[in-house]
C-alpha cells in the first residue's frame, strides 16, 4: 500500500493521498474516484507516476514531476 493519508482539498471530503513506489511523487486522489475503484473495480485503482488528480491535463512524462509509469493501489482497506 502507498497510501500517506488524506489532504483537505477544500471541495468537501478529504481526498486520499498516495506515493508512487517508483518515483515517490505524491498523487492526490478525489475521494470520490476511491468509492468508485471500492464499488466497481473490487478497491484496485489505477494510477499513473506524475499524472495526479491536481493536474489532470499535464501529459505522464513530460518532464515534471513523475515518471509517468502505471502503478496500481488497493483502496479496499481505507477509512
Amino acid at each position: 500500500m502507498t497510501s500517506v493519508g488524506r489532504r483537505d482539498v477544500g471541495d468537501g471530503e478529504p481526498a486520499y493521498v498516495f506515493r508512487s513506489p517508483c518515483c515517490g511523487v505524491i498523487e492526490i486522489v478525489p475521494a470520490w474516484a476511491v468509492k468508485d475503484a471500492i464499488a466497481r473495480a473490487g478497491g484496485r485503482l489505477r494510477l499513473h507516476c506524475g499524472r495526479s488528480g491536481t493536474d489532470p491535463l499535464r501529459a505522464a512524462g513530460s518532464g515534471k514531476a513523475g515518471c509517468g509509469q502505471p502503478f496500481e493501489v488497493d483502496c479496499a482497506e481505507l477509512p
